[in-house]
């Protein structure tokens, strides 16, 4: 809110600097009768700079050392490629908003548009205590302490509901939760944003393969909901192609169930799907003869054939079983409703590769159709396919993929579509992109490929079992589990439903908190501890705050009826607000600290969507955790003699546990009352 907001007033007092300075130009070629044509050229040059008046000033936090709370970079560069002095304009603009900032956050709006969440009150306090220029032309801003204490004052985000976990039936999604401002730069409001995110396979268990894309894709799915989008889930399950006609034969030879397959079945091994997988594998390697039954199934299940669709949809049902199990387990929002399968869309395939051909898009390679994007090389050169058909008439997941986004684009009306898939996919998607834009289907609709890197072992090798397989989902939620139970042995007050979710906090956050194109290492214990950079930290901070609530029932005789019912988290939120109802006073530089980096909320949440990157809401929620630790170890609460002072503290230990609250709930990660 902050950075948005020291911005839009440097950018219009620059602008009020160059239209001052033009005059000042022009009056001063008017009174020199021997301006030349180089001085016109100088003075159009400058009209030209002032039309283009909107620049970045490169909003940052200042350091420690500069005794301020932003600093703006990027008037150097801005002035210097107008042909101006940095250090002078920067004392100038430095004066004119000490002089002429705007007292009313209300007259603010009028001027820029300016539109944010937090705070929808008009303020009665100046923005800032110093404006003052510094170095080669830095514009440092310092807040005032009683704009800070508005803006908490009036904070939007307390009176908020927050997003929901996976208890909540599916019809209840809806986008109105903590709603970004309408003119918020993340805003995506009248956006109906489709995610493509986990996509397991049918009769594979999921594994640490699956962790990354589920979680990502979970968390941006819960961001774009926050930002007002309509967001529709998209689980592109592999279910289709040569692999089943195996999988078909030894399910007949094998006389399982559907229930016998399923991993939630409590007589089987819970890499019963793995070991199905790989003995058909095994066997269709080994065998002719089941290789040629295999090939044979596969005709039979293409062309429809009845026996041959009931033994595959009991391979779906029992791996959607799994899934589902998985999904639970992890505290996802996904659910076979969001299931859109590779099979659903076998039958627009023919459709849509008479569609390309029409468009002269495809060209015969070798027997196969292929679409040759422009820009895209092998090695030696040639032009690189994107095959469309098969030689044999067969289609393979190039041709899914592209009639996936065909459907999405034109059945499900989508402005923006984002997949969320490993790195090493890059090349297929920009190709994928590549033709599908020749195709016109993206014409208004805005395309991402959400990659992201590997999971390793602590080896710095890529995460295996100990048999030294794929390590399967659920053994890394299970470790996870089980070193937060060790961890909390002999503590009466910690829940086993809260181990579940710390075990979360942790896994969901050691992720999140990467930057998703790198690759990460996956270290249960150190991502389970209760310092550093991690989820339980996290908690541990909202659990300090609800501590402290806990032991501050010295307010009204409603608060201790509230207890006695055992009032539920809104309930206990919004009575919390009604009592604290308090001026807010800001004080200490641990306040300050608190106060500004809680009004950095939307900052931290438009960039991070923007880039379609978690690890920026992570960064901001560690932030507010160290600050609330710092003011907590420096500034008395409830041992305040001045009970005033107190309430005050109390509505900044209310706000920061609203954003922490907050910030998790979109990350997919749940609060705890105890651990």
């Amino acid at each position: 809110m902050l950075r948005r907001l020291i911005a839009a007033i440097t950018i219009d007092a620059f602008s009020t600097y160059l239209s001052t300075h033009l005059q000042e130009v022009c009056a001063s070629a008017k009174s020199d009768a021997s301006t030349d044509a180089s001085a016109r050229a100088a003075t159009e040059s400058t009209m030209s700079a002032t039309e283009s008046a909107t620049f970045d000033p490169q909003i940052r936090r200042s350091s420690g050392r500069q005794k301020a709370d932003y600093q703006a970079n990027g008037l150097i560069g801005e002035c210097r490629s107008r042909g101006l002095n940095p250090i002078e304009v920067a004392r100038s603009l430095a004066k004119q908003i000490s002089r002429t900032q705007l007292s009313s956050l209300n007259q603010f709006e009028q001027l820029s548009g300016f539109d944010q969440c937090t705070s929808k009150r008009t303020s009665s306090s100046a923005i800032f205590s110093k404006v003052e220029a510094s170095g080669p032309g830095f514009l440092n801003f310092t807040i005032s302490n009683s704009f800070l204490a508005e803006q908490i004052e009036n904070c939007e985000t307390l009176k908020k509901e927050t997003p929901r976990h996976n208890q909540t039936p599916v019809n209840s999604r809806v986008s109105s939760h903590i709603g970004a401002s309408a003119n918020s730069q993340a805003s995506q409001t009248n956006c109906r944003v489709v995610i493509d995110y986990s996509s397991p396979n049918v009769a594979k268990e999921m594994h640490v393969g699956h962790l990354r894309s589920t979680i990502i894709g979970d968390a941006l799915a819960r961001m774009f909901e926050f930002a007002g989008a309509e967001v529709i889930r998209q689980n592109h399950v592999g279910d289709w192609g040569t692999p089943f006609g195996m999988l078909i034969e030894h399910l007949i030879d094998s006389g399982i169930s559907a229930q016998q397959l399923s991993t939630d079945a409590k007589d089987v091994k819970p890499n019963k799907l793995s070991n199905f997988y790989r003995d058909a594998r095994a066997k269709f390697e080994s065998s002719c003869t089941f290789s040629e039954r295999s090939k044979h199934r596969v005709v039979l299940l293409q062309s429809g054939d009845c026996e041959s669709m009931r033994l595959w949809q009991t391979l779906r049902d029992a791996s959607y079983s799994h899934f589902a199990n998985v999904y639970h387990d992890l505290d996802v929002l996904l659910t076979d409703a969001d299931i859109k399968a590779e099979s659903s869309y076998q039958p627009q395939l023919a459709e849509m590769v008479e569609e390309l051909q029409s468009k002269n898009l495809l060209k015969e390679d070798n027997g196969a159709l292929c679409a040759f994007p422009e820009g895209f090389t092998s090695r030696d050169g040639m032009p690189l396919p994107f095959i469309v058909r098969k030689a044999d008439g067969g289609f393979g997941y190039a041709a899914t993929d592209l009639a996936a986004i065909r459907y999405r684009t034109i059945k499900l009306q989508a402005t923006h579509i984002v997949y969320v898939v490993g790195a090493p996919q890059s090349l297929h998607f920009s190709m994928l992109f590549a033709v599908a834009k020749q195709a016109g289907w993206l014409d208004g609709v805005e395309v991402s490929h959400a990659a992201f890197g590997s999971v390793l072992g602590v080896d710095g090798k890529m995460m295996k079992s100990r048999e030294g397989e794929v390590a399967p989902l659920n053994e890394l939620i299970k470790a996870a589990v089980r070193q937060v139970r060790d961890t909390a042995e002999g503590r009466a007050d910690v829940q086993q439903s809260d181990i579940h979710k710390i075990a979360l906090s942790a896994l969901k956050y050691a992720d999140l908190s990467n930057d998703r194109v790198n690759d990460y290492t996956f270290d249960v214990e150190r991502m389970t501890k209760n310092d550093g950079n991690t989820g339980p930290y996290l908690l541990y901070a909202h659990m300090r705050i609800a501590a402290i609530f806990r032991h501050a029932n010295r307010y009204t005789q409603r608060e201790h009826e509230l207890q006695n019912r055992h009032e539920t988290q809104n309930e206990h939120d919004m009575h919390r607000e009604h009592k604290l109802r308090n001026e807010l006073q800001i004080i200490e530089p641990q306040e300050r600290q608190l106060a500004l980096t809680l009004l950095e909320f939307q900052y931290a949440f438009d960039t991070a969507l923007q880039q379609l990157n978690p690890h920026l809401l992570c960064s901001y929620a560690y932030s507010l955790a160290r600050a609330f630790t710092h003011f907590y170890e420096t500034c008395p609460i409830l041992n305040e003699a001045d009970i005033t002072v107190t309430r005050s503290r109390l509505q900044l230990c209310n706000a920061t546990a609203a954003h922490t609250h907050l910030a998790l709930s979109l990350l997919g990660i749940a609060t705890v009352e105890y651990m």
